[in-house]
């Protein structure tokens, strides 16, 4: 994504998903675009789920947002699992 972005000088990144998604997509795309200068933001789609359906995804997301922080800590550089 930031080959394109600086392909045609773009500075802003607007990138709509699913409500369940905004978190970890901000996290992953603000990580992929860190140090090159462009503003990202992540929005909600709007779209009606059951009940069941929305807390299936709410956990799945809340689920995947906790294993990119756990990632982002494991890769940082100097992590030692003792400090």
């Amino acid at each position: 994504m930031t080959a394109v972005t600086r392909h045609h000088g773009w500075t802003h990144v607007v990138m709509v998903t699913s409500r369940y998604h905004v978190p970890r997509a901000r996290l992953y795309l603000r990580r992929a675009v860190d140090g090159y200068g462009i503003h990202v933001d992540v929005h909600a789609a709007l779209r009606n789920h059951s009940l069941w359906k929305a807390a299936r995804r709410l956990t799945h997301e809340g689920l995947g947002l906790l294993e990119a922080v756990a990632r982002r800590r494991v890769l940082a550089p100097g992590y030692s699992p003792e400090s």
